[in-house]
């Protein structure tokens, strides 16, 4: 029979720092990555706290907390996503999810994008063209 274990799944899409991991209040300084960096913690059997943050070098991004229960035998799956945006909270899942804030790396761009678009337009209409 295994030991019960904990598999961490941490997934960072930009390079930053160590993810704080607290499991039950011990402290753990793991590594997360783009894929996401899998760590074993060995825990015992039932009830546990866990509480992520992500470190960047001017502080701290991504607060999550999960309680999750850890069989007998064999291992669980805990999947933690740094935002994409810091500032914003990071995710806890059982399955694979989206990094919080993606969508947002992609929009303001493109609202800044069409902004841009908009106001040459005007400078053209309003001072080339009269």
């Amino acid at each position: 029979m295994s030991e019960p274990v904990l598999r961490l799944h941490l997934l960072a899409l930009n390079a930053r720092g160590p993810v704080e991991v607290r499991v039950d209040g011990q402290e753990h300084w793991l590594e997360a990555g783009s894929p996401a960096v899998i760590h074993e913690i060995p825990v015992a059997a039932g009830e546990h706290e866990l509480e992520f943050v992500g470190r960047v070098s001017w502080g701290r991004t991504g607060r999550a907390a999960a309680e999750v229960h850890v069989p007998e035998a064999g291992a669980l799956d805990v999947h933690y996503a740094l935002p994409a945006i810091p500032g914003m909270r990071g995710e806890v899942s059982d399955e694979p999810d989206a990094v919080p804030g993606k969508e947002w790396r992609i929009t303001i761009p493109a609202v800044l994008g069409l902004l841009a678009a908009v106001w040459l337009f005007w400078f053209a209409w309003a001072f080339l063209l009269t």
